[in-house]
């Protein structure tokens, strides 16, 4: 019996092709494997690791989960939240509206950097190079900046409420308008800087130096300016009500139209600080100022401008008031007991329920009409 004849037909060029087509499955696998090694490179980049959750509300020019962070690269408007830059060169970058809440760039050099608009809540800055970046508008509610340098920084219109900023160095700075409610400073250098309309609610300022600086108009109710460097400094038309400026240093300060009212400015603190010396605000300009209830004990002050003031119930107890000028002053129920008058000028000084014992004066003092000395207890020095 013959068996089947077993015959090798011919393979078509179609059948070829299909033979060389993976199955549909293995095809999805290997897709999902390349995926998962391209976010694996991504994260070894130092991506953030919530990188891939959102993404970028909107990036211009470079994507930052696909390169390192370098600089001059611009991240306008990127989701960068938690991203840890720390001790890395990025000059000139822009993260104009980023949201960078709680990122870190600790020692980080970002010089001429945008942050204009940027969430920048609760960042850490520590120890950074800032000069000159645009923080115009930012948050940057509760951050920490201390040490850094943002010698003329833009930071107009900032929030920087709650934010730590001691022994930052901004001279130059610009914080016009900006809101520094209950903002750590001490130590802080702000040599030349503009706070003009700027709020210092309740702000720490310990010994701060704000030689040149203007604070026109600004809002320093309750601020604590102890051991301050006063040096030059405008504080015309601003609100300093309950400010602590005890041992500060006033020297040709300008308190125009300011609010003092319940301000401290002692010696006491001055005295600890100094060897002995008492606080200085010699040729200070507080003429038409609202100094009521100050407190000026021990205070070197003379030839201060007091024209006009408002000083109703202030304590000058054992002040040098020599060569000052409170002409149209209202000095009723001041406490001027071993104050030096020697050279004031009082003319037309309301003086009603003043207290003036041992109060010392001489003879190129000016008095009120009428006004007789002696019978309020005061002494007259010897030429």
């Amino acid at each position: 019996m013959i068996g089947p004849i077993c015959y090798n037909a011919p393979i078509s060029e179609e059948h070829k092709q299909a033979d060389l087509k993976p199955h549909p499955a293995l095809s999805l696998k290997g897709e999902r494997m390349n995926q998962e090694g391209s976010q694996q490179k991504g994260s070894q980049r130092g991506m953030p690791a919530n990188a891939s959750v959102g993404g970028p509300a909107r990036t211009t020019g470079v994507d930052p989960y696909k390169k390192p962070p370098m600089a001059g690269q611009d991240y306008h408007s990127a989701a960068l939240q938690n991203v840890d830059w720390s001790e890395t060169d990025l000059r000139g970058t822009n993260f104009c509206r980023a949201n960078l809440t709680a990122a870190k760039f600790h020692k980080s050099n970002l010089s001429d950097s945008r942050f204009n608009q940027a969430i920048l809540q609760g960042v850490h800055l520590e120890s950074a190079n800032l000069q000159g970046c645009d923080f115009s508008e930012a948050n940057l509610q509760e951050a920490n900046l201390k040490k850094t340098e943002l010698q003329q920084a833009d930071l107009r219109s900032a929030n920087l409420r709650y934010a730590n900023l001691s022994s930052a160095n901004l001279e130059d700075a610009n914080l016009t308008g900006a809101d520094l409610n209950q903002a750590q400073l001490s130590g802080a250098l702000l040599a030349g800087a503009n706070l003009m309309a700027a709020n210092l609610f309740n702000a720490i300022l310990t010994g701060v130096d704000l030689t040149g600086a203007n604070l026109s108009g600004a809002n320093l109710t309750g601020a604590t300016l102890f051991e301050a460097l006063l040096k030059d400094t405008n504080f015309q038309c601003a609100d300093l009500s309950g400010t602590d400026l005890e041992g500060t240093t006033l020297e040709n300060t300008q308190f125009k139209s300011t609010e003092l009212d319940r301000v401290n400015l002692t010696g006491e603190g001055y005295l600890m600080a100094r060897q002995g010396n008492p606080a200085s605000a010699v040729g200070v300009d507080f003429s038409h100022a609202n100094l009521s209830n100050a407190h000026f004990e021990e205070t070197d002050l003379q030839g201060s401008n007091f024209t006009g003031a408002n000083l109703q119930q202030a304590t000058f107890k054992d002040t040098d008031l020599s060569q000052a000028n409170f002409s149209h002053a209202d000095l009723r129920c001041i406490n001027l007991c071993g104050a030096n008058l020697a050279g004031a000028n009082l003319s037309q000084a309301k003086l009603e329920g003043a207290i003036l014992q041992d109060c010392h004066y001489d003879t190129a003092t000016i008095f009120p009409d009428s006004f007789q000395p002696l019978a309020c207890g005061m002494l007259q020095q010897q030429d």
